[in-house]
Protein backbone atom coordinates (compact mmCIF):
# COMPACT_ATOMS: atom_id res chain seq x y z
CA UNK A 1 0.00 0.00 0.00
CA UNK A 2 1.33 3.44 -0.95
CA UNK A 3 0.98 5.20 2.40
CA UNK A 4 2.91 8.22 1.17
CA UNK A 5 0.30 8.87 -1.51
CA UNK A 6 -2.60 8.22 0.88
CA UNK A 7 -1.32 10.60 3.55
CA UNK A 8 -0.59 13.50 1.21
CA UNK A 9 -3.97 13.01 -0.47
CA UNK A 10 -5.57 13.06 2.97
CA UNK A 11 -3.84 16.33 3.76
CA UNK A 12 -5.19 17.94 0.61
CA UNK A 13 -8.65 16.48 1.15
CA UNK A 14 -9.15 17.73 4.71
CA UNK A 15 -7.49 21.13 4.19
CA UNK A 16 -10.69 22.94 3.07
CA UNK A 17 -12.49 21.81 6.22
CA UNK A 18 -9.92 21.72 9.04
CA UNK A 19 -7.28 24.25 10.02
CA UNK A 20 -3.97 23.02 11.46
CA UNK A 21 -4.29 22.81 15.23
CA UNK A 22 -1.93 24.71 17.55
CA UNK A 23 1.18 23.20 19.10
CA UNK A 24 1.80 24.88 22.47
CA UNK A 25 4.61 24.49 24.96
CA UNK A 26 4.09 24.71 28.73
CA UNK A 27 7.12 25.47 30.93
CA UNK A 28 5.55 24.04 34.07
CA UNK A 29 4.72 20.78 32.30
CA UNK A 30 8.23 20.62 30.85
CA UNK A 31 9.74 21.15 34.31
CA UNK A 32 7.54 18.41 35.74
CA UNK A 33 8.49 15.89 33.04
CA UNK A 34 12.13 16.89 32.70
CA UNK A 35 11.91 17.44 28.95
CA UNK A 36 10.77 20.17 26.60
CA UNK A 37 7.08 19.38 26.10
CA UNK A 38 4.84 20.61 23.30
CA UNK A 39 1.15 19.70 23.24
CA UNK A 40 -0.76 19.30 19.98
CA UNK A 41 -4.23 20.66 20.70
CA UNK A 42 -6.59 18.46 18.72
CA UNK A 43 -9.28 19.51 21.19
CA UNK A 44 -9.56 22.60 18.96
CA UNK A 45 -11.16 20.47 16.25
CA UNK A 46 -14.90 21.01 15.64
CA UNK A 47 -15.68 17.70 17.34
CA UNK A 48 -13.13 18.26 20.10
CA UNK A 49 -11.01 15.28 19.01
CA UNK A 50 -8.44 14.28 16.37
CA UNK A 51 -10.54 11.53 14.80
CA UNK A 52 -12.46 14.01 12.64
CA UNK A 53 -9.41 14.08 10.36
CA UNK A 54 -9.97 10.45 9.47
CA UNK A 55 -13.72 10.78 9.14
CA UNK A 56 -13.50 13.66 6.67
CA UNK A 57 -10.80 11.91 4.67
CA UNK A 58 -12.70 8.63 4.43
CA UNK A 59 -16.18 9.93 3.69
CA UNK A 60 -14.86 12.71 1.46
CA UNK A 61 -13.16 10.10 -0.73
CA UNK A 62 -16.16 7.77 -1.07
CA UNK A 63 -17.74 7.46 -4.54
CA UNK A 64 -21.26 8.84 -4.89
CA UNK A 65 -22.77 5.35 -5.17
CA UNK A 66 -21.29 4.42 -1.81
CA UNK A 67 -22.36 7.68 -0.19
CA UNK A 68 -25.91 6.97 -1.34
CA UNK A 69 -25.92 3.76 0.73
CA UNK A 70 -25.20 5.66 3.93
CA UNK A 71 -22.56 4.75 6.50
CA UNK A 72 -22.75 2.85 9.75
CA UNK A 73 -20.18 2.34 12.49
CA UNK A 74 -19.72 1.48 16.16
CA UNK A 75 -18.24 3.90 18.66
CA UNK A 76 -17.98 4.90 22.29
CA UNK A 77 -17.84 8.58 21.34
CA UNK A 78 -15.05 10.32 19.42
CA UNK A 79 -15.02 8.08 16.36
CA UNK A 80 -18.80 8.35 16.18
CA UNK A 81 -18.61 12.13 16.32
CA UNK A 82 -16.06 12.05 13.52
CA UNK A 83 -18.29 10.00 11.25
CA UNK A 84 -21.40 11.97 12.15
CA UNK A 85 -19.67 15.29 11.49
CA UNK A 86 -18.16 14.18 8.18
CA UNK A 87 -21.45 12.64 7.08
CA UNK A 88 -23.26 15.90 7.68
CA UNK A 89 -20.53 17.76 5.81
CA UNK A 90 -20.94 15.59 2.71
CA UNK A 91 -24.68 14.96 2.93
CA UNK A 92 -24.44 11.29 3.83
CA UNK A 93 -26.83 9.41 6.11
CA UNK A 94 -25.04 8.05 9.19
CA UNK A 95 -25.94 5.46 11.81
CA UNK A 96 -23.80 5.16 14.94
CA UNK A 97 -24.06 2.14 17.23
CA UNK A 98 -23.08 2.80 20.84
CA UNK A 99 -22.95 0.65 24.00
CA UNK A 100 -25.47 1.14 26.78
CA UNK A 101 -22.93 2.94 28.97
CA UNK A 102 -21.96 5.50 26.31
CA UNK A 103 -20.88 8.92 27.59
CA UNK A 104 -24.07 11.08 27.56
CA UNK A 105 -22.31 14.23 26.33
CA UNK A 106 -20.72 12.39 23.40
CA UNK A 107 -24.04 10.73 22.62
CA UNK A 108 -25.67 14.16 22.50
CA UNK A 109 -22.87 15.45 20.26
CA UNK A 110 -23.34 12.62 17.76
CA UNK A 111 -27.07 13.33 17.64
CA UNK A 112 -26.37 17.04 17.14
CA UNK A 113 -24.43 16.27 13.96
CA UNK A 114 -27.47 14.43 12.60
CA UNK A 115 -26.57 10.79 13.19
CA UNK A 116 -29.13 8.09 13.92
CA UNK A 117 -28.12 6.50 17.22
CA UNK A 118 -28.57 2.79 17.92
CA UNK A 119 -27.93 1.75 21.52
CA UNK A 120 -27.04 -1.92 21.90
CA UNK A 121 -24.69 -4.03 24.00
CA UNK A 122 -23.06 -3.82 27.40
CA UNK A 123 -19.61 -3.13 25.93
CA UNK A 124 -18.00 -1.98 22.70
CA UNK A 125 -17.39 -5.46 21.26
CA UNK A 126 -21.06 -6.38 21.60
CA UNK A 127 -21.99 -3.11 19.93
CA UNK A 128 -19.54 -3.60 17.09
CA UNK A 129 -20.72 -7.13 16.34
CA UNK A 130 -24.33 -5.96 16.30
CA UNK A 131 -23.53 -3.04 14.02
CA UNK A 132 -21.72 -5.34 11.57
CA UNK A 133 -24.88 -7.45 11.30
CA UNK A 134 -27.02 -4.32 10.99
CA UNK A 135 -24.83 -3.00 8.17
CA UNK A 136 -25.45 -6.18 6.18
CA UNK A 137 -29.19 -6.05 6.85
CA UNK A 138 -29.52 -2.41 5.80
CA UNK A 139 -27.02 -2.55 2.96
CA UNK A 140 -24.97 0.32 4.35
CA UNK A 141 -21.24 1.01 4.11
CA UNK A 142 -19.72 -0.31 7.35
CA UNK A 143 -16.81 1.73 8.72
CA UNK A 144 -14.52 -0.07 11.12
CA UNK A 145 -13.39 2.22 13.98
CA UNK A 146 -9.69 1.66 13.24
CA UNK A 147 -9.05 -0.86 10.47
CA UNK A 148 -9.57 1.60 7.63
CA UNK A 149 -6.58 2.87 5.61
CA UNK A 150 -8.25 6.22 4.91
CA UNK A 151 -9.00 6.78 8.60
CA UNK A 152 -5.38 6.07 9.46
CA UNK A 153 -4.09 8.28 6.63
CA UNK A 154 -6.26 11.16 7.83
CA UNK A 155 -5.01 10.85 11.38
CA UNK A 156 -1.41 10.63 10.12
CA UNK A 157 -1.64 14.27 9.05
CA UNK A 158 -1.21 15.20 12.72
CA UNK A 159 2.41 14.07 12.62
CA UNK A 160 3.01 16.05 9.44
CA UNK A 161 1.82 19.21 11.15
CA UNK A 162 3.87 18.56 14.28
CA UNK A 163 7.10 18.01 12.35
CA UNK A 164 6.55 21.00 10.10
CA UNK A 165 6.25 23.26 13.12
CA UNK A 166 8.71 21.41 15.35
CA UNK A 167 11.13 19.55 13.03
CA UNK A 168 13.57 18.97 15.89
CA UNK A 169 11.04 16.90 17.88
CA UNK A 170 12.60 13.64 19.02
CA UNK A 171 9.59 11.82 20.44
CA UNK A 172 5.91 11.70 19.52
CA UNK A 173 3.64 10.43 22.28
CA UNK A 174 0.16 9.28 21.29
CA UNK A 175 -2.76 7.80 23.20
CA UNK A 176 -3.84 4.23 22.55
CA UNK A 177 -7.51 3.43 22.16
CA UNK A 178 -8.71 1.84 18.95
CA UNK A 179 -5.25 2.32 17.50
CA UNK A 180 -5.76 4.78 14.61
CA UNK A 181 -3.68 7.53 16.24
CA UNK A 182 -0.70 5.32 17.03
CA UNK A 183 -0.95 3.61 13.66
CA UNK A 184 -1.04 6.95 11.87
CA UNK A 185 1.65 8.86 13.79
CA UNK A 186 4.67 6.73 12.72
CA UNK A 187 3.41 6.74 9.13
CA UNK A 188 2.98 10.51 9.15
CA UNK A 189 6.40 10.97 10.73
CA UNK A 190 7.94 8.74 8.09
CA UNK A 191 6.35 10.69 5.25
CA UNK A 192 7.47 14.01 6.75
CA UNK A 193 11.04 12.71 6.66
CA UNK A 194 10.63 11.27 3.15
CA UNK A 195 9.46 14.67 1.85
CA UNK A 196 13.02 15.89 2.30
CA UNK A 197 13.21 18.61 4.87
CA UNK A 198 9.94 18.27 6.80
CA UNK A 199 7.76 21.21 6.04
CA UNK A 200 7.30 20.95 2.31
CA UNK A 201 3.73 20.78 1.13
CA UNK A 202 4.10 17.94 -1.34
CA UNK A 203 6.07 14.72 -1.73
CA UNK A 204 8.61 14.07 -4.44
CA UNK A 205 11.91 14.96 -2.78
CA UNK A 206 14.75 12.52 -2.25
CA UNK A 207 13.62 9.93 0.31
CA UNK A 208 15.77 9.37 3.36
CA UNK A 209 14.30 6.21 4.92
CA UNK A 210 16.20 4.87 7.88
CA UNK A 211 17.81 8.19 8.80
CA UNK A 212 15.77 8.54 11.96
CA UNK A 213 16.23 4.86 12.78
CA UNK A 214 20.01 5.11 12.53
CA UNK A 215 20.06 8.12 14.85
CA UNK A 216 17.90 6.30 17.41
CA UNK A 217 15.22 8.98 17.23
CA UNK A 218 11.64 8.59 16.14
CA UNK A 219 8.11 8.03 17.28
CA UNK A 220 8.99 5.59 20.03
CA UNK A 221 11.68 3.16 21.08
CA UNK A 222 12.00 -0.35 22.33
CA UNK A 223 14.43 -1.89 24.79
CA UNK A 224 17.28 -1.59 22.28
CA UNK A 225 16.86 2.19 22.11
CA UNK A 226 16.14 2.06 18.37
CA UNK A 227 13.14 3.61 16.77
CA UNK A 228 10.17 1.27 16.96
CA UNK A 229 8.25 2.30 13.89
CA UNK A 230 5.54 0.20 12.32
CA UNK A 231 5.96 -0.87 8.73
CA UNK A 232 3.29 0.13 6.26
CA UNK A 233 1.01 -2.77 5.47
CA UNK A 234 -2.30 -4.18 6.59
CA UNK A 235 -3.93 -1.48 8.76
CA UNK A 236 -5.48 -4.20 10.88
CA UNK A 237 -2.00 -5.39 11.81
CA UNK A 238 -0.88 -1.80 12.44
CA UNK A 239 -3.84 -1.20 14.71
CA UNK A 240 -3.18 -4.38 16.67
CA UNK A 241 0.55 -3.84 16.91
CA UNK A 242 0.22 -0.55 18.76
CA UNK A 243 -1.08 -2.47 21.75
CA UNK A 244 2.02 -4.67 21.66
CA UNK A 245 4.29 -1.65 21.25
CA UNK A 246 2.72 0.14 24.20
CA UNK A 247 4.30 -2.36 26.59
CA UNK A 248 7.75 -1.81 25.08
CA UNK A 249 7.66 1.99 25.05
CA UNK A 250 9.67 3.39 27.92
CA UNK A 251 8.91 7.11 27.68
CA UNK A 252 10.99 10.11 26.57
CA UNK A 253 14.19 8.96 28.31
CA UNK A 254 14.60 5.49 26.76
CA UNK A 255 18.02 4.14 27.80
CA UNK A 256 20.60 4.50 25.05
CA UNK A 257 18.40 6.55 22.77
CA UNK A 258 18.42 10.14 23.88
CA UNK A 259 20.91 10.67 26.71
CA UNK A 260 19.78 13.32 29.15
CA UNK A 261 15.97 13.60 29.11
CA UNK A 262 16.30 17.36 29.59
CA UNK A 263 17.50 17.59 25.98
CA UNK A 264 14.51 15.79 24.52
CA UNK A 265 11.79 17.71 22.71
CA UNK A 266 8.52 15.84 23.09
CA UNK A 267 5.32 16.47 21.18
CA UNK A 268 2.25 15.04 22.88
CA UNK A 269 -0.82 14.55 20.77
CA UNK A 270 -3.57 14.27 19.93
CA UNK A 271 -4.75 16.26 22.96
Amino acid sequence: MDWMKLIWEARRRIAPYLQPTPLYSYPLLSDLVGAEIHVKHENHQPTGAFKVRGGINLIGSMPEQEKALGVITASTGNHGQSIAYASRLFGVRSVIGVPENCNPSKLAAMKSWGAEIVIHGSDFDETREYVERLAAERGMRYIHPANEPLLIAGVATIALEVLEELPEAEVLICPVGGGSSCAGAPLGESEAVRSGGRGRNAPGHSPVPGQSARSGRGSGCGPSGRRDQMRAGDPRQESRSVHERRERFQGPSCPGAYGSPSLVKVAIGPH
